[in-house]
């Protein structure tokens, strides 16, 4: 091994990242560095299947089970008008002492190409301020999507997730269809002492 100073990246599926700086390595000798992973929590996940669950749905959202493409129960927007601007908006989440915060959700966005649109938004202040994360038009295959949020959303005390549907006064088209959505984050909330995994054989 050549002597130098390293930085390691470690990930597993599952957990978050691990990065350790400046390890310094010293030439024909090996180093060993234990690292400890802490898994990511499922702060929320709803596919749909039991109910509203804790969604403020403005029509034209409804759940459905009859969306192309996919034989479940999910969030859609069936015959949407004309220039209209309605969300799909979960509870209010406290994310205090979690960090990187990502969602999760699978949607088949087959609105009018150009003009109508899907955004996926997020508010770490209950409500008062929105971010888009996600923008979407003229898609008509399902899609499967992970986004990280920006650093805005870490330890946010009232995080809120949103599905907002905004067309044009002209033509419109099937909808937009979501399912599996989910919110996942990591930080000192979520770690578990037990949850550090440790493998004979894995290499940093």
């Amino acid at each position: 091994m050549f002597a130098g100073t390293v930085d390691i990246h470690v990930s597993a599926a599952g957990y978050l990242v691990a990065d350790v700086d400046n390890v310094n390595l010293a030439g024909g000798s090996a180093v060993t560095r234990d690292s400890q992973l802490l898994p990511n929590c499922t702060i929320f996940f709803d596919d749909v299947e039991n109910g509203n669950q804790g969604w403020t749905a403005q029509a034209p959202w409804v759940m459905a089970n009859n969306v192309p493409g996919n034989t479940t129960e999910v969030w859609n927007t069936p015959n949407y008008g004309d220039g209209i601007s309605r969300s799909l908006t979960s509870s209010t989440y406290d994310l205090t002492g979690y960090s990187d915060i990502a969602i999760d959700f699978d949607d088949r966005c087959d609105t009018e190409a150009g003009f109508d649109f899907g955004y996926a938004e997020f508010s770490p202040d209950g409500g008062a301020n929105w971010t888009t994360v996600y923008t979407c038009s003229g898609q008509s295959t399902w899609q499967s999507h992970h986004i990280d949020l920006p650093a805005a959303a870490n330890g946010a005390s009232a995080l809120k997730l949103r599905f907002r549907l905004q067309s044009d006064g002209g033509q419109n088209a099937p909808g937009w269809a979501v399912d599996n959505i989910k919110i996942e984050a990591g930080g000192n909330a979520c770690h578990q002492p037990d949850d550090t995994i440790f493998a004979d054989g894995f290499d940093s």
